[in-house]
């Protein structure tokens, strides 16, 4: 295991103030809460998997193992699942690639 540098732990140090002084600064700009990931999580399942992540909500089923989801959460539809999942399929589900 290596031992860390000083200067390593002052650049971490200084971005992580650097991070939360924008953060106050900018306290009032809305953010992405976990339940609007879960969209973005019913897209990455249509597309990419077949595990059922949604296993409690309601599902349509296609076939023996298709089985696609109507609700996303218990006041969510998965309809804007569907609507990212064509986006998915083109550009990838990495934020970076």
């Amino acid at each position: 295991m290596r031992k860390i540098k000083k200067y390593e732990f002052l650049v971490v140090g200084l971005l992580c103030l650097v991070y939360f002084g924008l953060a106050i600064i900018h306290y009032d700009i809305p953010v992405m809460n976990d339940d609007e990931a879960l969209e973005a999580m019913g897209a990455w399942q249509i597309i990419e998997t077949d595990q059922d992540i949604f296993y409690e909500w309601p599902k349509i089923n296609i076939s023996d193992k298709i089985r696609l989801p109507l609700m996303t959460d218990s006041y969510q539809s998965a309809l804007p699942s569907y609507l990212l999942a064509p986006f998915f399929y083109l550009f990838g589900s990495r934020f970076i690639d």
